[in-house]
């Protein structure tokens, strides 16, 4: 649908999480580049690593180095005005300016995680690009968690009101239901009204792994209560680390990786950047924990795709 939309409406690409939403986006990214060569795509992220994450997908697929730009506090305004995707943020957004003139030859514009960011961002990059016959897409959940920035609904949230695309109009909107990364007894059910399709295959080794772990196999998730403290380092405010949480992390590997548990088959998922680092430290002080080990570590951004 994305590829034959020609304007109008926002598109509407609703995917709860697991589901492939920006395997879906990066996607309809590439067949427009390969297909469409009058086609100038302009990708907007929440975060800076959810942009270098889209940008680094898009290289990976063979997307030509002087086709893209990955918009940031530098830049050559030459191949600003050349390229054919532009990925950036919606707080960088207003960078696009210089090009107010020439906005007329975008033809796509992507909003991913729509529903986590509010209306007023959303509307800083499609105040300054929209121009009629431009084919706006907006993916994200709106059921899932919003960024309470007191500015209450998203963009996506208030269309997503209305009854085309509350509907489930098929020219409005397309809702990915197969879930390829949750066990199917934590899926939200409630929230998503029985519609989600667990597609992720048992293992029955990693379950062997955790019964002796987790108070109910049938439900695999364990929540540890860890009495931590909440640090920063230098003059960053928004990325933060826990060293004893971060310490917890490092005993339930150890406890995994003794029960048979490939090391390449474990993954650490935290928000934030610095307690990356802190858990990839805290990994490599035991031998072969490292980051040569193949456990991953990383932001949410950074486990999202297949």
């Amino acid at each position: 649908m994305i590829l034959s939309c020609t304007g109008g409406p926002p598109y509407v690409v609703h995917g709860p999480p697991g589901t492939g939403k920006t395997v879906t986006l990066i996607e309809a990214i590439l067949q427009l580049y390969k297909t469409q060569s009058n086609s100038v795509i302009l990708v907007c992220a929440a975060s800076n690593s959810a942009a270098d994450h889209v940008f680094a997908r898009l290289v990976t697929f063979k997307v030509r180095k002087g086709d893209i730009l990955r918009l940031g506090s530098t830049f050559n305004h030459k191949q600003l005005k050349r390229c054919r995707i532009i990925v950036f943020t919606y707080a960088s957004a207003d960078l696009l300016y210089p090009l107010h003139g020439r906005m007329g030859r975008f033809t796509h514009m992507f909003l991913d995680d729509a529903a986590q960011v509010s209306e007023p961002e959303t509307m800083i990059p499609i105040s300054l690009v929209y121009r009629r016959n431009m084919v706006v897409v907006l993916s994200g959940d709106p059921l899932f968690f919003s960024k309470d920035s007191g500015l209450g609904k998203s963009f996506m949230e208030r269309l997503c009101e209305l009854n085309c695309y509350k509907d489930g109009n098929k020219n409005y909107v397309t809702k990915l239901v197969r879930n390829y990364r949750s066990h199917k007894h934590i899926l939200s059910q409630v929230l998503y009204k029985g519609d989600l399709v667990s597609c992720k295959e048992e293992d029955t080794l990693y379950l062997e792994a955790w019964k002796d772990f987790i108070p109910n196999p049938d439900f695999p998730v364990l929540f540890i209560g860890v009495q931590g403290v909440d640090e920063s380092e230098g003059n960053s405010l928004t990325s933060w680390f826990n060293r004893i949480e971060a310490n917890e992390v490092v005993v339930v590997i150890l406890y995994l990786i003794c029960k048979g548990i490939k090391k390449g088959d474990i993954g650490v998922i935290t928000p934030y950047r610095q307690q990356v680092l802190k858990l990839r430290k805290a990994l490599e002080m035991f031998d072969g924990l490292g980051s040569e080990s193949g456990i991953k570590v990383g932001t949410v951004e950074s486990f999202e795709g297949p």
